[in-house]
């Protein structure tokens, strides 16, 4: 009996601390409107940061942290902040609220993710503190794009990779015991999905230049539905058993066979990868690009435009002035044109294309008085996460040093950010 009432206690106790913190962000988000002083919880212990701004990274942070309030192991009121520069000071927050022990730098990453659903809401012109509290823990506990930060909070609280798996429903991917072990020691440049997928690779035998062509494709963005990640999975098997398979064919040929499996669910057959033959398929997946390519050219579809700013610049080199341009393909005419050009399968991505999964530009050059232009790049943009995940010159090539600068010129101009893993 006694202790019942210490619990209803405890929980009374937690609402009221939930309901002030509430109150308080509230209070900030219109102060911070009228250009008043800090209220905001977290930023009368730490004034340097600006949490009050509902667009800037503190305040996402803190959103996300406020998810979990019932996760946390420590009061905010006893937290001191530590570092000099604005991650370094929310790490130390985050680790004061819910850690007990250190976690990897890939791992602290997750709060900062674009991915989350706490701050896709948050785009909008109002706070989240003006939305259901209740829903959003709710949405914290079963969906996938949370799945990262209760990852975080298991094992920093002691927790094991083996206990979480078995009991989050939510958790799809195939991970043995000797991937967890791997998964811990990621590199930091990492995001958590890649760092499961780099697990897979390495203990399933296969090299780093495979793992590094997984980290790049579609398979690392974000998990799936518990088939989709058996299928990847068995994908992945199936890649290390071939290692002399040219890997700037991979990620072409996960496209097709994702296309099999697609194909035979709409026939409800069941598609295995397993003991196919990846020359036969190489060839099927050529004539299939072909097909694709005339299907399109047929059809003249035109591609909504994506939110990003095409550009263009002037560069003085020893040859005289080079004027450089970056413009989104926006019909299948374009996207064949620009496939046949430089010589590779972008055609392959017109279905990702027309439901604005991605979007992808052309770099071109052409001189000062010139008017006909030379491919140089095709780029590839995943519009969610607003991230360049491939970039690719003729016939598959790497970039060269001018053509990483140009992409990167380009993707701050348009506020894009690089997969880690791309060169």
């Amino acid at each position: 009996m006694a202790r019942s009432n210490l619990q209803k206690e405890q929980a009374e106790k937690k609402r009221q601390e939930d309901a002030s913190i509430a109150a308080a962000l509230k209070a900030s988000a219109k102060k911070s409107r009228k250009g008043g002083g800090i209220l905001h919880p977290a930023g009368r212990l730490c004034p340097r940061l600006d949490f009050r701004d509902l667009k800037g990274t503190p305040h996402k942070v803190f959103t996300r942290l406020m998810a979990y309030r019932s996760k946390w192991i420590r009061p905010i009121e006893d937290w001191q902040p530590k570092g000099k520069s604005e991650r370094s000071i929310l790490n130390s927050l985050i680790n004061h609220l819910l850690a007990r022990y250190r976690m990897p730098a890939f791992m602290m990453e997750v709060w900062y993710s674009r991915s989350a659903p706490v701050e896709r809401q948050q785009n909008t012109d109002r706070s989240w503190i003006e939305r259901d509290l209740r829903s959003l823990k709710k949405a914290a506990n079963r969906n996938w794009a949370f799945l990262p930060l209760r990852f975080f909070i298991h094992v920093a609280q002691g927790g094991s990779i083996k206990a979480f798996v078995e009991i989050d429903i939510s958790w799809t991917p195939v991970v043995t015991k000797k991937m967890q072990h791997e998964l811990m020691n990621a590199p930091n440049n990492l995001t958590f999905v890649q760092a499961v997928r780099r697990a897979q690779v390495l203990r399933l035998g296969g090299s780093r230049q495979l793992t590094h062509t997984i980290l790049s494709s579609e398979f690392s963005h974000e998990f799936s539905s518990l088939g989709r990640e058996q299928f990847i999975y068995e994908v992945i098997q199936w890649l290390c058993l071939y290692p002399m398979l040219d890997n700037n064919q991979i990620n072409p040929l996960i496209d097709y066979i994702d296309h099999l499996r697609v194909e035979a669910n709409e026939q409800d057959r069941k598609f295995k990868i397993i003991g196919r033959s990846p020359l036969k398929l190489l060839e099927e997946m050529e004539r299939w690009h072909g097909d694709l390519a005339r299907i399109r050219r047929a059809k003249g579809t035109i591609f909504k435009p994506s939110e990003f700013k095409e550009h263009s610049w002037r560069m003085k080199t020893k040859n005289g002035i080079v004027v450089w341009s970056v413009k989104e393909i926006l019909t299948s005419k374009e996207l064949v044109l620009e496939g046949r050009a430089m010589k590779h399968c972008v055609a392959s991505n017109a279905r990702s294309i027309e439901a604005g999964t991605i979007s992808i530009w052309s770099i071109s050059t052409c001189g000062e008085f010139e008017v006909d232009e030379t491919r140089r790049v095709t780029v590839s943009v995943r519009n969610q996460t607003r991230t360049v995940q491939e970039a690719r010159g003729k016939c598959n090539a790497k970039l060269t040093g001018s053509e990483q600068r140009a992409l990167q010129k380009w993707a701050t101009f348009a506020e894009l950010s690089a997969s880690s893993w791309l060169r």
